[in-house]
C-alpha cells in the first residue's frame, strides 16, 4: 500500500521536475539495535523515501543500517548520532538532517528541503546571509518541533 496518495505524488513530481537544480541522494541510517521504539518506525520511513525517491530520476535513495566508521564519518555523524535518521545531500556545502520520520507536517518539509539541497542555495534574507557570514566557528543547529 503507497503512503502518498496517487493525486499528492502527481503534485509532488510536478514541484520536483520544475525546482530540482541537481541531483540529491537521500540516506536513511538505521537506529541502533539498542533503540527498539526508534527501530519500529524504520521501515515506514524507508518506504516513504523509497516512494519519494521514485518521483524524480534526479533523486536516489540509500539505506544504511549499521553504517561503518567510515560511511558515518562520510555523513558527518558524530559516534553517538542515533537514527533513523535522513539525510539529504547535494549541490550544498552542507546536509540537511530529519531525525525521526519526516512525516506528517513534516512532510512539505523534506520536499521543500529537497529543492533547496539540489540548488545549493536556500531562501534566507541578504541580512541572515550577512550575519551567518560572520559565524567564526563550526556551528550545530537543532531545530526542535512538536505538533499541536
Amino acid at each position: 500500500m503507497a503512503l502518498i496518495g496517487r493525486e499528492d505524488a502527481d503534485r509532488i513530481r510536478g514541484e520536483l521536475e520544475g525546482s530540482l537544480g541537481g541531483d540529491v541522494k537521500l540516506t536513511l541510517v538505521g537506529p541502533s539495535a539498542l533503540a527498539p521504539p526508534a527501530r519500529d518506525w524504520t521501515p515506514q520511513i524507508r518506504a516513504l523515501l523509497e516512494e519519494v525517491t521514485a518521483l524524480s530520476p534526479r533523486l536516489s535513495f540509500e539505506y544504511l543500517d549499521l553504517p561503518t566508521p567510515e560511511q558515518r564519518a562520510s555523513l558527518g555523524l558524530a559516534p553517538d548520532d542515533a537514527g533513523p535518521l535522513t539525510i539529504l545531500s547535494g549541490a550544498a556545502r552542507g546536509r540537511v538532517r530529519y531525525l525521526g520520520a519526516p512525516a506528517g507536517h513534516e512532510f512539505p518539509n523534506l520536499v521543500h528541503g529537497l529543492v533547496d539541497v539540489s540548488r545549493g542555495t536556500t531562501e534566507l534574507s541578504e541580512v541572515s546571509r550577512a550575519a551567518l557570514a560572520r559565524i567564526e566557528r563550526p556551528v550545530h543547529i537543532k531545530v526542535f518541533f512538536t505538533p499541536t
